[in-house]
């Protein structure tokens, strides 16, 4: 089992995550080892990340493979870059990853991947998913922006290109109670809308859903389709207790 420890921060000390992963199970997984076509026989949908990609060299041209027999299947595919630099360095995880963002219809990124991983610049945020969804080929790129005000305060906001146009999601303030798992929340609800062909709508669930999780310990989000339906639909001044 591939393991992490999350030490929570305070300001101004930074949180700290410790990976545990060398050796475990996944790592060791390498090409031939899926029966891709019993997997992805009955899927609508393939989705991968970064963290996938820098567990191993096996592991990695084991995400390869399954996205281009994704492809091949017909069936759509989505990549997360969420860099990690407690597991790789920059220039390795640009090399490592690009393969990757030329195999995938959907990209989820943040403004500082771009820069930092990609070195894509733009004059805005808007520029930045362009030139990246340009640069690869991709049917759409999401976009997370997050503002730290504080190490438990931020801004987050999402933005989407679909080739033709980019829209902008709500802009929220976070408290953070536990910030890790928020960008794979997005992901999640950014995923709905695209196996529901409404980008609009991936990007509205993704943002709620990134901001639920930030209101919660631990690296998963725990909510009801109420819950989310009230943020989606409610009003933003809402009492802090619901009696």
């Amino acid at each position: 089992m591939g393991l992490y420890f999350y030490e929570a921060g305070s300001h101004p000390r930074q949180g700290l995550v410790v990976y545990d992963r060398a050796y475990s199970a996944t790592s060791l997984l390498a090409p031939g080892d899926v029966d891709w076509e019993r997997v992805l026989k009955e899927c609508h949908h393939f989705h991968t990340t970064g963290i996938t990609a820098a567990i191993s060299a096996e592991c990695r041209a084991l995400m390869l493979e399954g996205l281009e027999e994704a492809r091949r299947a017909g069936v759509s595919t989505s990549f997360d870059i969420n860099y990690r630099s407690q597991l790789w360095g920059r220039e390795e995880a640009r090399r490592g990853l690009e393969p990757a963002l030329e195999l995938a219809e959907h990209l989820i990124l943040s403004d500082v991947d771009c820069r930092v991983i990609l070195s894509v610049e733009g004059a805005d945020e808007e520029e930045l998913a362009r030139r990246v969804g340009k640069r690869y080929g991709c049917r759409s790129v999401a976009l997370t922006m997050l503002r730290d005000i504080t190490v438990d305060r931020a801004r987050f906001q999402a933005l989407f290109w679909d080739g033709k146009r980019t829209r902008r999601g709500r802009d929220f303030q976070l408290n953070y109670v536990g910030w890790v798992g928020g960008r794979d929340a997005f992901a999640a609800g950014y995923i709905y809308g695209i196996l529901r062909d409404d980008l609009s709508l991936g990007l509205r669930m993704g943002s709620a859903m990134c901001a639920l999780k930030c209101t919660m310990p631990g690296d998963m989000l725990h909510c009801s389709p109420h819950e989310l339906a009230e943020l989606l639909g409610g009003s933003r001044e809402r009492p802090p207790v619901k009696r």
